[in-house]
């Protein structure tokens, strides 16, 4: 009896890791970087570089997060967009770019910020 129990146990903790590493392989309970997307289009250099340059680099450090791009020249390739910078910051895993996102340091910069550009931003998970 205990034999069987025991080969039983056995075969339940050995479907278990299976059945994990199957979800791993599918990216099921893996942790992706994430990356931040900014489209900007700046209406007031000066002010956007006081208000919001100058303190945004600190914060994606603290939590994390590196520039990947920022401004550089484009080329649209196909259609034309209304910005004219683009941003990508990488982080680590999508809770770490919604923290940084929501923090209390950086929402307090947007409201000043928000005077000197327009702006899209996207959270977007990578692949692994």
């Amino acid at each position: 009896m205990r034999l069987l129990l025991a080969t039983k146990l056995k075969r339940v903790r050995l479907l278990s890791n299976f059945s994990y590493l199957i979800n791993l392989s599918r990216g099921v309970g893996k942790v992706t970087k994430a990356y931040v997307l900014a489209n900007v289009k700046v209406n007031d250099t000066e002010g956007y570089r006081v208000a919001y340059q100058q303190h945004v680099a600190t914060l994606v450090e603290k939590y994390k997060g590196k520039f990947l791009v920022r401004g550089g020249d484009k080329s649209d390739l196909e259609g034309s967009s209304a910005f004219e910078r683009i941003i990508i910051i990488e982080f680590p895993s999508r809770a770490d770019a919604e923290n940084w996102y929501n923090c209390s340091e950086y929402q307090r910069l947007l409201p000043e910020m928000e005077k000197y550009v327009d702006r899209a931003l996207t959270i977007v998970d990578g692949v692994d």
